[in-house]
């Protein structure tokens, strides 16, 4: 993985391609408003997409990934998932 600057602990990545902010709102009649969760899916040329960030008071439940990748399904992309483990290389998941 290249960064694109890095001082320390912080860093800095610049995807190629195409990145989405996805954002599941607390209500969905107050848009824009507060956020339960956010992340970041970035697709590449290939038109594989990939989520990158993650962050909000709860993770996503499994029907709202299930919603998610169906929408990108239908756009024609496939999904991955990077696994990280201390000390071990990333590992690649196909998402289904």
């Amino acid at each position: 993985m290249q960064f694109l600057w890095q001082e320390g602990a912080l860093t800095i990545e610049q995807p190629d391609g195409v990145v989405l902010l996805v954002r599941y709102h607390n209500d969905p009649n107050q848009i824009p408003g507060e956020v339960v969760w956010s992340c970041a899916v970035v697709i590449d040329k290939s038109g594989q997409y990939e989520f990158k960030i993650l962050a909000g008071t709860r993770c996503p439940t499994r029907q709202e990934v299930k919603q998610l990748t169906n929408y990108l399904a239908a756009q024609g992309y496939t999904g991955i998932w990077r696994r990280y483990k201390s000390n071990k290389p990333s590992k690649i998941v196909l998402i289904k």
